[in-house]
């Protein structure tokens, strides 16, 4: 059973060809002070499927709101969030817990939005965003004057 949350707000998986695999819940307000949470359970598809729970990552500098909407995409070893109540987004490495918080914005625009393809993560804050590549390495920062990232203008580069 799946278990103790708040407000649940956003859940992404991850599944090895053999069907383990883990899966990723995101509670906005299960921390404290309002901090986001990652809940990280691990599945196993046997005869008799399962999902555990693996590790809890409290994200202290991601504070969120009852009835914010929140952003999440796994690529390769790393989940990727943010809520539209903070001006903070998280890179979480889902195998050793190690956690960036920050922001991309000077301005301190709140995260509208976290996609992935096959081969990249884009945090977009209103207006600024940030891409990653499979190995949690920045490529693009597209800053409120940068023009690498432009969603609709040249997103086609990044795909």
């Amino acid at each position: 059973q799946m278990t103790p949350f708040k407000r649940v707000c956003a859940v992404a998986g991850k599944t090895n060809t053999n069907g383990t695999g883990h899966v990723f819940v995101l509670d906005a307000i299960g921390g404290t002070g309002n901090a986001a949470v990652l809940h990280i359970y691990k599945q196993n598809a046997t005869a008799y499927p399962s999902i555990a729970p693996w590790k809890t990552v409290e994200l202290a500098k991601v504070v969120s709101a009852d009835v914010a909407p929140c952003h999440m995409a796994v690529l390769g070893d790393f989940v990727y969030l943010g809520t539209q109540a903070s001006s903070i987004y998280a890179q979480v490495n889902w195998k050793t817990q190690e956690t960036f918080q920050g922001w991309i914005c000077t301005s301190m625009k709140p995260t509208v939005s976290v996609t992935a393809t096959n081969d990249f993560a884009i945090i977009s804050q209103d207006g600024c965003f940030a891409g990653y590549n499979k190995d949690g390495q920045m490529v693009i920062d597209g800053g409120e004057t940068h023009p690498t990232f432009v969603a609709g203008t040249n997103a086609h580069i990044v795909v």
